[in-house]
């Protein structure tokens, strides 16, 4: 699709499906595929982001021009999932990545679609051996460069980034992410004060509701406000991030 010149900009588990028959791994919905030439010139509504919050990318979270790197950043995310069986941007009460059976709640303030974006642009990335310690550590170094939050110095295509794990898997040293801060042994409760651009240059400091539309495809900010929310009783008990 990318040799094409285009971009699926919803790559999540719904959207790959595996044929038993051919062996063969399928890519569905092109719903929010966009020729690249289309893409640069006509992003999303304004204050609307397009996607699904679990797989966005930096780029579609801050609403700015995407490309080829935007699905490594969900591929990366799903490879993620397939490694541990967790979430990579969401968290239960303890703060530990949330288990892929969990089902989240509308109250669930772990896991509002602004938390979950905020982990995501917040540059602190999830390590694959602190969930799977059977694996090398070089890993982690695989996924960062599959989540830079700079889609330029992220890795290009869906073969380099495959390279790159396999080597990182065989304990090889791979280039070093540029741009990207030290992955903190904290991970950041939902209720601490964060900035979050919006399309109009207005800012959103503290928690505010975000309103998702009835299909997971568009994820709506509001007008900038506050609101109150209860910080979780538990506190993290592992370096996950």
């Amino acid at each position: 699709a990318h040799l094409k010149g285009i971009v699926h900009r919803d790559l999540k588990p719904g959207n790959v499906a595996y044929d038993d028959a051919t062996q063969s791994v399928m890519l569905l919905d092109l719903g929010l595929a966009k020729q690249l030439d289309d893409v640069q010139g006509h992003q999303t509504t304004v204050g609307r982001v397009m996607g699904t919050p679990y797989y966005l990318a930096p780029e579609q979270i801050r609403a700015e021009p995407v490309g080829p790197a935007t699905d490594i950043f969900a591929l990366t995310t799903l490879a993620f999932e397939l490694y541990t069986l967790r979430r990579a941007w969401g968290r239960d009460g303890e703060d530990r990545p949330l288990s892929l059976s969990a089902r989240v709640t509308s109250g669930d303030p772990w896991n509002t679609a602004l938390a979950v974006t905020q982990r995501i642009l917040s540059g602190l990335r999830p390590k694959v051996s602190a969930l799977r310690p059977d694996l090398n550590p070089s890993i982690d170094d695989a996924f960062a460069l599959g989540w830079t939050q700079d889609p330029t110095v992220r890795v290009r295509t869906p073969d380099a980034w495959l390279d790159v794990l396999r080597r990182a898997s065989s304990g090889l040293k791979v280039r070093e992410p540029t741009g990207i801060p030290a992955a903190s042994t904290a991970a950041a409760r939902p209720t601490e004060a964060k900035t979050m651009p919006s399309q109009d240059g207005i800012e959103i400091v503290e928690p505010t509701l975000v309103r998702v539309e009835k299909t997971d495809l568009t994820m709506a900010v509001p007008s900038p406000g506050t609101v109150t929310m209860e910080r979780p009783r538990k506190k993290s008990r592992a370096p996950y991030t």
